[in-house]
């Protein structure tokens, strides 16, 4: 198996990359260590030491998976050479590792059973009934605490692996602690709660497990085969079987329709881990390689059917029907979440097999997602990536009093803090390059130092020096995918031949001080286009993903989807406008705008094959598009360096004169007016506003409640159950305001009752004309209900007290 090198041995020199990594460690000393502690010790019954916890999604149900985070973060920060920054406060950034860990054996101590937690409760004398209810299949007022649960333990190994031996220690022992609390636990489901609690996202557990099992077990743990145990009791076989199923020719299609993304990605890298695991205690070789095709099947379907170009995937975290992507662009694809454990994911796949496409893929989405996702002015990360033009990203808040603590701001706080661990990799005798970034390693096995000077992407030109005695090994440079004809290598001023249909090209040698290997990989333009679309283009020149700069605009506004999560509110392209008023389940379907189509003056496909053509490279890595302008000029530039502007990876193109008269007539044409979007629920999201009492849309349920499909978006009362939402309206008597509900047509002849209160609005048994899979049916709201009101409650029951038809999301109000 090819071993990667640890954090401390890889010191980058990359300005871009040394910047970033500076401000993600300076935003992490701006954290008081007592506020991340706080709900864990009201969990554990403790006085506490700070006037209260962060806000956002850390005062929730969801709370303390930021400090799950924050350690993984800090402890890769501090391995790699950061640990002495302070803050303002003066206390390092080790200091803060030890006293959250020294906060969390407190905390487990007064326990006395291992557990340490910091979300809400809901009820203190039930520490652990988040847990209890999902074994009992309640979900109302959960959340995902096994997800949360995750961060913590992986937080944990982390420190245990990464700090400082006293503070390793004392984290190992918390985490051995937490452990046996788990499987206690899992080791008593029964084969139904463990299904009760497996249909609830619950991230990685199995990946950090495994990971603790081998850590603990290095360390001379007695019962270390406890953690081995339940980490495999995390381990969704079903679907790792339906997955390798789909992979096949002539396997059944979607298999990810509908999954929530980043549900499903851990559940992957949690496999690989037990196939590492197996592979390295030499267990039972034929588990060993199932698990491995588990997820080099998963790997082949996301990548090849779910993918945009920056490496990115996903629509409002949720995967769509197989190769459907540009019907998907919007203002929330591309969760960062998913790009963090895909890579985690990819990693480990190249290292159990050397495949170079692992490592394509691998530099690609980590350039043109992972460090797209930072602003370089302050070091904050984002949640989605817009796919859709006229876009533009939105970060998390550079305030640590004000930020709402997503969970793509956790894995941010990851990404940034060990940006160096995947450029080089090795085995026995040879050196892997498979980044070209300037950085310097460390391989102590050979006693030597290799030194990369990169001046990617402004060019392809690469220098490798060694630094040491005499040495034999190899050096493998990876050929890219996107090299442009055959590269030119150097070794000492001397041509060496390659071929570009290799993978690596190996030099094998006796290394001496000083020997140099110069590299020249030729780059060039090239198009790509989405598989449900063949006129919709984006480029890349090189390595790099380009987009059109748009500029920025006094309409750069954000609205919240989900809970407390800013996206756009708006799509502008050369002044037309879209709202984004959609919420989860109804972002995507957006119609173009008719300024984001392009005229050329040859087919399409000639176009994109002489494309180099049209594209005039300008200084500082800018490129105009000429030939397909229309009502001015496009600039492309690197997407990742794009920070406060609007812009556009993809563009519609056509050589039609008459469309393009048609889409300047729709451009002049007023909006239709008629129907006006007020607000959506994504109805079946999750646990986190479903049984919420501060948090809008504030669900209730009465009698036996209701049931949701997070993977559907679905929601339906139960016999004898109902349940209800606020819906934001308008006071204005003038305006006839409309409840807009989304339904299945597989669902037709169903009934369902929608009440305010105790007026009737809906008695209505599901009738679709239609072939599509959902349709939308309007119900007229009564002003009594409205007229002066900015929020009412509507309640979903069946009738005559049966179940009742299936909700989808989104479910909206609007006005005429």
């Amino acid at each position: 198996m090819i071993k990667a090198f640890n954090l401390g041995d890889v010191i980058l020199k990359d300005v871009f990359f040394t910047e970033v990594t500076q401000k993600d460690v300076d935003f992490l000393n701006t954290f008081d260590a007592y506020r991340l502690l706080y709900n864990f010790r009201v969990t554990a019954g403790l006085p506490n030491k700070a006037s209260g916890p962060y806000s956002g999604w850390e005062n929730t149900r969801i709370g303390g998976h930021t400090l799950g985070h924050y350690l993984t973060a800090a402890a890769q920060a501090c391995a790699g050479g950061y640990g002495d920054c302070s803050g303002t406060d003066g206390i390092t950034l080790k200091g803060r590792l030890k006293l959250i860990i020294e906060g969390l054996a407190e905390c487990q101590n007064a326990t006395g059973t291992g557990f340490v937690f910091g979300a809400t409760m809901a009820d203190p004398s039930k520490p652990e009934l988040q847990f209890d209810k999902m074994e009992a299949a309640d979900y109302n007022d959960t959340w995902v605490p096994w997800y949360t649960m995750h961060k913590i333990v992986n937080g944990l190994v982390e420190t245990a692996k990464l700090a400082d031996s006293d503070t390793a220690q004392r984290s190992l022992e918390v985490a051995e602690k937490l452990g046996e609390w788990i499987y206690n636990r899992t080791s008593r489901w029964t084969a139904e709660q463990r299904d009760h609690v497996l249909a609830v996202e619950y991230g990685a557990m199995n990946d950090c497990l495994y990971e603790l099992y081998k850590v603990a077990k290095a360390a001379g743990y007695e019962n270390a085969v406890h953690f081995k145990n339940a980490a495999h009791a995390f381990d969704e076989e079903k679907l790792f079987e339906d997955v390798l199923a789909a992979s096949r020719e002539g396997g059944k299609p979607d298999v990810l329709n509908n999954r929530h993304a980043n549900c499903t990605i851990p559940k992957f890298v949690g496999a690989i881990n037990r196939c590492v695991t197996l592979l390295e205690e030499g267990d039972d070789t034929a588990e060993q390689q199932k698990y491995l095709e588990y997820c080099k099947a998963f790997w082949k379907i996301v990548t090849e059917r779910h993918t945009y170009i920056t490496g990115g995937n996903s629509e409002c975290e949720h995967f769509g029907r197989d190769n459907i992507l540009d019907a998907e662009r919007s203002n929330c694809n591309c969760e960062t979440c998913n790009t963090h454990n895909m890579l985690k994911l990819t990693r480990t796949l190249f290292m159990l097999t050397g495949e170079k496409k692992y490592a394509d893929y691998y530099e690609n989405t980590f350039v043109n997602a992972i460090l797209a996702s930072v602003n370089r002015e302050t070091g904050m990360t984002t949640y989605f990536q817009p796919m859709a033009t006229g876009c533009f990203k939105t970060y998390c808040n550079i305030d640590v009093n004000k930020n709402y603590f997503w969970c793509c701001t956790g894995t941010g706080l990851e990404n940034f803090t060990k940006l160096g661990d995947s450029l080089y990799f090795y085995d026995e005798d040879t050196l892997y390059v498979n980044q070209f970034v300037s950085s310097e390693v460390r391989w102590h096995s050979k006693n030597v130092v290799i030194c990369q000077s990169s001046d990617l992407p402004e060019s392809g030109k690469i220098e490798l020096t060694v630094k040491a005695g005499e040495s034999d090994f190899t050096i493998a440079i990876r050929i890219p995918d996107w090299v442009a004809g055959i590269p030119c290598f150097m070794i000492n001023g001397v041509s060496a031949s390659a071929t570009k249909d290799i993978d690596y090209f190996y030099i094998k040698r006796s290394w001496k001080n000083g020997d140099k290997i110069t590299v020249d990989f030729p780059m060039e333009i090239r198009a790509y286009n989405l598989p449900d679309n063949s006129r919709c283009f984006a480029f890349k020149y090189g390595p790099v993903v380009l987009a059109a700069e748009l500029g920025r605009d006094s309409k750069m506004s954000l609205r919240q989807v989900g809970v407390q999560c800013d996206v756009c509110a708006n799509k502008i392209v050369r002044g037309l406008e879209m709202p984004l008023n959609g919420n989860y389940g109804g972002t995507s379907g957006l119609k173009p705008l008719a300024t984001e189509t392009l005229l050329v003056e040859e087919p399409v496909d000639e176009f994109m094959k002489n494309i180099n053509k049209h594209f005039e490279k300008q200084e500082g890595l800018r490129f105009i598009l000429r030939n397909a302008d229309w009502y001015g000029t496009l600039c492309f530039t690197p997407y990742y360096r794009i920070n406060n502007q609007r812009y556009g990876i993809y563009w519609l193109f056509t050589d039609s004169q008459e469309e393009i008269r048609m889409l300047e007539t729709m451009a002049q044409s007023s909006a239709d007016s008629t129907a006006n979007y007020i607000e959506g629920i994504g109805v079946g999201y999750g646990a986190q506003t479903e049984g919420n009492e501060t948090t809008w849309p504030y669900m209730q349920e009465t009698g036996t409640g209701s049931v949701a499909d997070p993977h559907e978006l679905t929601r339906y009362a139960k016999a004898g159950g109902s349940f209800s939402y606020m819906f934001k309206v308008l006071p204005d008597e003038d305006k006839k305001i409309y409840l807009d509900c989304t339904f299945l047509k597989t669902d037709e002849g169903k009934q369902i009752i929608i009440k305010s209160g105790d007026t009737l609005i809906a008695d209505y048994t599901l009738s679709c004309d239609g072939d599509d899979e959902k349709f939308v049916k309007s119900f007229e709201l009564l002003q009594s209900l409205t007229k002066g009101q900015k929020e009412l409650r509507i309640e979903f029951s069946g009738k005559d007290g049966n179940e009742s038809a299936r909700l989808v999301a989104p479910v909206s109000t609007s006005w005429k």
